[in-house]
């Protein structure tokens, strides 16, 4: 799930977020940016590679859980999907925007997660851009220039009530989330310039598979998870963050950075069917927020797997794209799904996005959501250190 950080956490907006808000039309500041095809600062530490973390044998035990438990189908289990339509994150381009629109906070969300600008506000806007289908309705737009950002969940999904929202005007939009990064070429989680979008409490596009990147040949930065079995609270360890606290994993649920938060502080996760039971036994299948694995693969196993999946052409050459990504910067467990463990890219709802990926193999939603089954085998995934 996504955008699940409390108002009591990372109240602090980016340094001059504020003041354009103020205004109410928010505009994209001029920034000498050089823009790359990696989002984040280079010491961001999902940037860096697992081999820069190291191998972390004291969690081994969760990424083995993440192997057994990580889908709600227990036959399946290594079973990845990757997002190309539900649960994706469509990327828009901030100048194709042809107008504003206002923004306005879901009713039911306003109690729990803070909205990142002032209720109303403009922001540039194309009636062409949609949100991915399935619950969080998430997408993102990006200045490709100046890397201003904005991050969205529940685009349209719930009800606006008061404020100024007007229904029936097309000009206005209701949204659970809505979260601006300053420059999303230059944050980084080590310096606190991050904003607390996904359910892990970091960037919802820091992790995202892109087009654009795959195009390129080579993915350089960690990708992500949504898992079945994410790890809840009801109680939280102290310390919550790490491993130290008595318990960790089975009486109490804790968070492994760059995670911040645990999305579920106060018991199973409620939104899926036949919610796992707050007991230890049911909280030793879990992983933490935050766990990042890599996947223990040579060239001569990955051209095995490539062989015995049939595939040719482009469609072998993204498969292996993803496949050395995963052994060399692997994948951080970031938030709940409900069925068969996630990975999300930026899918085939933008049109030229989704020429891209159709030039890459990916012809279809279900091309893309079975690439990689039968890339993660028993013992193949080890668990990678957190930054510290």
């Amino acid at each position: 799930m996504f955008g699940r950080a409390t108002r009591a956490s990372h109240r602090a907006i980016v340094v001059g977020i504020s003041a354009l808000a103020a205004t109410g039309c928010i505009n994209p500041p001029p920034d000498p940016t050089t823009p790359t095809t990696r989002y984040f600062a280079d010491n961001a530490s999902w940037n860096q590679t697992a081999a820069q973390l190291g191998e972390a044998a004291d969690l081994q035990t969760y990424a083995d859980r993440l192997f057994r438990y990580g889908g709600v189908n227990q036959t399946t289990a290594g079973d990845l999907r990757t997002r190309f339509t539900d649960y994706s994150v469509p990327i828009w381009d901030a100048r194709e925007a042809t107008t504003t629109v206002r923004v306005f906070q879901e009713t039911a969300q306003q109690s729990s997660i803070d909205f990142r600008i002032p209720n109303g506000s403009q922001i540039p806007w194309n009636p062409t851009w949609k949100p991915a289908g399935g619950v969080d309705a998430a997408m993102a737009i990006v200045h490709p220039t100046t890397g201003f950002t904005y991050e969205f969940w529940r685009v349209n999904k719930g009800s606006c009530l008061g404020g100024g929202y007007n229904p029936f005007d097309p000009s206005h939009i209701c949204i659970g989330g809505i979260w601006p990064t300053a420059n999303i070429y230059r944050a980084s989680d080590r310096d606190g310039t991050t904003q607390p979008v996904r359910g892990a409490g970091f960037n919802k596009v820091a992790l995202v598979a892109r087009a654009e990147e795959v195009k390129t040949g080579r993915i350089r930065h960690a990708l992500q998870l949504s898992v079945s079995n994410i790890m809840f609270g009801g109680p939280t360890c102290d310390p919550i963050s790490g491993t130290t606290a008595s318990g960790a994993g089975t009486t109490c649920g804790f968070y492994l950075p760059p995670a911040t938060n645990i999305e579920w502080p106060s018991g199973p996760p409620p939104v899926c069917d036949n919610p796992p039971a707050n007991t230890p036994t049911e909280r030793g299948k879990t992983v933490p927020h935050g766990l990042r694995v890599a996947l223990k693969i040579t060239n001569a196993q990955i051209d095995a797997w490539l062989d015995r999946r049939g595939y040719t052409g482009e469609l072998r050459s993204t498969a292996r794209v993803f496949a050395v990504a995963l052994r060399e910067y692997g994948a951080i467990v970031s938030e709940t799904a409900c069925g068969n463990v996630g990975m999300q890219t930026d899918g085939l709802i933008n049109g030229a996005t989704k020429d891209t990926w159709n030039a890459l193999g990916i012809t279809d939603s279900t091309v893309g959501e079975k690439l990689l089954i039968g890339l993660i085998t028993p013992g193949s995934l080890y668990a990678v250190k957190p930054p510290t």
